[in-house]
């Protein structure tokens, strides 16, 4: 479904030239990493987020392009 999701949304954001990233709001980033990682999907280390202290990581899309995750 992730995948699917992620597709729709570059043909919906196709030459969105000033676009710094997505984020994903997700229940739990560990659980969402977990399952990015199983799929091959490397992501960074979890972090707090320095301003809503929630938990958070990146990791790329198949154009080397960010996506992020957050609770």
């Amino acid at each position: 479904a992730l995948t699917v999701c992620l597709l729709a949304l570059a043909l919906v954001l196709e030459g969105a030239a000033r676009l710094r990233h997505l984020a994903f709001r997700v229940k739990s980033v560990a659980e969402a990493a977990a399952r990015l990682n199983a799929l091959g999907v490397a992501t960074e280390p979890i972090r707090q987020d320095p301003y809503t202290h929630c938990a958070m990581t990146f990791f790329k899309d198949p154009d080397g392009l960010p996506l992020e995750i957050h609770e």
